[in-house]
């Protein structure tokens, strides 16, 4: 909690993303859970801190975000198709969170 402690004291606004993995894709019920988990560990984290904005990019949608296993190069890393879907999640996000002017 420090770092945040410490980017508070350097700027006016933190963005915390949560990033996909191609782990996202999968529909066994305990990935499901740990994703959930994970997703709210990160709301929490945000919500104690009003200067942290939380950007959600592990949405699953036709054209927007990375989840599936040929949106990842290794696993992890975006690669291709699922780079640009990345980019245009995170452009959204940003918008929504009023980094960007809207479009």
């Amino acid at each position: 909690m420090a770092l945040f402690e410490d980017l508070e004291r350097l700027a006016d606004r933190t963005y915390v993303m949560l990033l996909p993995d191609a782990t996202l894709a999968d529909d066994d019920p305990v990935m499901a859970a740990r994703w959930a988990q994970h997703r709210e560990l990160h709301v929490a984290l945000v919500a104690a801190r009003p200067r942290l904005t939380l950007l959600d990019l592990t949405t699953r949608t036709d054209k927007e975000g990375a989840w599936l296993p040929e949106h990842f190069r290794d696993g992890v890393h975006t690669a291709g198709d699922g780079r640009k879907r990345q980019q245009l999640l995170f452009l959204r996000r940003l918008r929504e969170a009023g980094a960007l002017p809207g479009r």
